[in-house]
């Protein structure tokens, strides 16, 4: 974020590790803190998306839902073009070792990331599993048995996250409640309803989650500590 002192670089890298065990915690904690009674539903776009999911394996009991924007699995095999995200998956590590850390601001693609972030993501794009480094904790047996209520927004003209992606991506969640739902262009007053643009008109999704997110039990105690 924009705020933070952190900047991917040669010296300063970060993962999924750091995602699940410390960063979403630390928002979690400061979100109890100002609302102790609030339901909390953790959602997120794209990999954010991802992050989320994971997150509710390892502390299924902390979350009342789960809020999927435009997001999916990245395994190369959901996509029409599956070419192009194995050939990503293959530049990553030379960019990594030229640059010190992905430079998307350069390629024209996402911002730049921390080569530990991009290293579990093309994992999990390579073998459709999530096996990030520092956690051996087994996310699909974690997933397999997850209750919670789901609500997935499909951006209709999302080629980043088309319907194989978000359709992998749920499919790991077989006990969980899902709906889903697609947004379209008429909802974004005519612009196109992709992995970017609605940003732009946020109004449908904000709305879309505010009519659907439902009274779930209160939150027990939050336990920072993956399997928590």
């Amino acid at each position: 974020m924009g705020s933070s002192n952190r900047r991917a670089g040669r010296a300063c890298s970060w993962g999924y590790r750091e995602l699940l065990t410390e960063d979403i915690p630390a928002g979690l904690v400061a979100a109890r803190e100002a609302c102790p009674d609030a339901r909390i539903w953790l959602g997120g776009h794209s990999l954010g998306s991802q992050m989320s999911v994971l997150f509710a394996g390892l502390h299924p009991h902390d979350l009342a839902g789960l809020l999927l924007v435009a997001g999916g699995s990245p395994y190369w095999r959901c996509f029409s073009r599956p070419w192009l995200i194995r050939s990503f998956c293959a530049l990553l590590r030379p960019l990594d070792a030229i640059f010190g850390y992905y430079p998307g601001r350069t390629l024209g693609f996402a911002g730049n990331e921390a080569r530990g972030l991009m290293d579990g993501w093309s994992r999990s794009a390579s073998s459709g599993r999530y096996e990030p480094n520092g956690l051996d904790i087994d996310f699909a047996a974690r997933l397999g048995v997850l209750a919670l209520p789901i609500l997935a927004l499909r951006l209709r003209d999302d080629w980043l996250a088309p319907a194989s992606s978000r359709e992998r991506l749920l499919a790991m969640l077989p006990a969980a409640g899902q709906e889903i739902v697609e947004i379209s262009p008429p909802d974004l007053g005519g612009a196109p309803a992709d992995h970017f643009a609605w940003m732009k008109a946020p109004g449908a999704t904000a709305e879309c989650i505010a009519s659907r997110v439902v009274a779930a039990p209160s939150n027990h105690h939050f336990d920072p500590e993956p399997g928590g």
